[in-house]
């Protein structure tokens, strides 16, 4: 049950995270409406872009589940709050240096 909530969730997540936009119509143009609308904003709220890693931590894990069944859940999810964490501090740590190579 677990690899395929992993798996649907990182199709939730990727599909509205990819789809929001900001302002008054962003649940409106999400791809998941206002679920996915307030999910995304929430998600980018609290951990910015490394909001992206949720749908790639969620699909991979949900693959290793898949293919093995003895493997420990709880170290999964520590691995996933690491990576997260990680990819927050990172971001915000080096926003202007990301920010600049765009433009």
């Amino acid at each position: 049950f677990i690899p395929f909530f992993l798996i649907f969730f990182a199709i939730f997540s990727g599909f509205s995270l990819f789809s929001y936009e900001d302002g008054e119509y962003g649940s409106i143009n999400n791809l998941f409406g206002r679920l996915g609308y307030f999910f995304s904003y929430l998600c980018f709220y609290f951990i910015g872009r490394s909001a992206y890693l949720i749908p790639l931590c969620s699909i991979g894990f949900g693959f290793i589940l898949f293919q093995k069944k003895d493997i420990q859940i709880r170290r999964l999810g520590i691995a996933t709050a690491i990576l997260l964490v990680s990819g927050a501090v990172f971001s915000t740590v080096f926003e202007r240096e990301i920010h600049s190579l765009r433009h």
